[in-house]
């Protein structure tokens, strides 16, 4: 990346849309118990749940991609094209915006998986708006790192290796 390409940074998100993307890397990794302290501040009673759902997204995004999806490791503060595409696709779920929903499903994910993946965006947004937790769509207005590690927690800018079992199409 030059100095003047605008990178994404998780320090551009906001409360809920940061906590949606650090539980679905949590998930995709194969840790989706390890942020579940987190969930219990937010969701109370429903911190199982939310975690849940986060891992049976992911699961589902996983199986049914064109291709690989690059996801960060769960620290680092930048975003894969990818991650965006799933906060916004989650965003519009929220709003209520399908023609924004339908573009990021026909970038991330087959049509087969499409009313599979809605069904569990739309009950994800519902745990996070009955939570008082917004999802709001990313901006790419942060600038990007100068040098690598300039992000000191994020451990090299190489995606991150998924660790889940099956055919899942994470790298």
């Amino acid at each position: 990346m030059s100095d003047t390409t605008p990178a994404a940074t998780t320090s551009t998100l906001g409360c809920g849309t940061h906590l949606a993307l650090k539980g679905l890397r949590h998930a995709i990794l194969g840790r989706p118990h390890t942020h579940l302290f987190t969930y219990q501040q937010a969701f109370g009673g429903d911190a199982i749940d939310a975690s849940r759902l986060l891992v049976a997204f992911s699961d589902k995004l996983g199986m049914n991609t064109y291709r690989p999806l690059q996801i960060r490791q769960v620290c680092c503060g930048l975003i894969t094209p990818n991650e965006m595409s799933a906060l916004q696709f989650l965003a519009a779920m929220e709003s209520g915006r399908p023609e924004t929903q339908q573009a990021h499903l026909r970038w991330l994910a087959k049509p087969v998986a499409h009313a599979a993946l809605k069904e569990l965006g739309g009950l994800l947004t519902g745990l996070f708006s009955a939570h008082g937790l917004e999802i709001t769509p990313p901006s790419r207005i942060a600038a990007a790192p100068k040098k690598r590690g300039s992000l000191a927690l994020c451990g090299g800018t190489q995606p991150a290796k998924a660790r889940i079992s099956g055919k899942a199409a994470y790298r």
